[in-house]
């Protein structure tokens, strides 16, 4: 491209106008780079000219898009940690069943051999439903940790 080009070039981007002036209108029949790319731009410019006005904002306006797109960035690490809480359930689930089975069938063999039969039932009893009730409320308790911790402010919940 030549200097013409350069200076075609920023009148493009000034685009939507309506006609070309005189010296761009040379230019244009002369340089075909340019015509090429005044083609590429022109279905823009007429979107853009028969596009509404745009009403400026007001402040408390922007003060509402402000207060919002902060919230919004807040929320992306608060995802981060619900994700991460999520798989450390995942995870410690399988830890969590090999050590309540062990723990069950280690005093449940131990009270068969040395108590009783009948103590060892008792004991497994009261300990599935300890496991049970405190597994559940430990995972139970996950997604309101979580919850807790990803939560919005009082104030944004508006």
């Amino acid at each position: 491209m030549n200097g013409g080009c350069h200076e075609f070039q920023q009148w493009l981007e000034r685009l939507p106008r309506r006609e070309l002036a005189p010296t761009f209108n040379d230019h244009l029949r002369s340089c075909r780079p340019c015509q090429l790319r005044y083609r590429e731009l022109e279905p823009v410019a007429e979107l853009l000219r028969n596009s509404p006005a745009l009403l400026p904002m007001s402040a408390a306006d922007v003060a509402t898009v402000s207060r919002i797109a902060v919230r919004e960035a807040a929320l992306w690490p608060n995802a981060l940690i619900s994700w991460r809480l999520g798989l450390a359930g995942v995870v410690c689930l399988p830890l969590m069943i090999v050590i309540n089975w062990l723990w069950g069938s280690l005093g449940y063999e131990l009270l068969v051999a040395w108590v009783s039969p009948l103590a060892a039932q008792i004991y497994l009893a009261m300990f599935i439903s300890t496991a049970l009730g405190l597994g559940g409320l430990t995972y139970g308790s996950l997604p309101l940790l979580a919850g807790f911790l990803c939560g919005q402010p009082a104030e944004d919940m508006q």
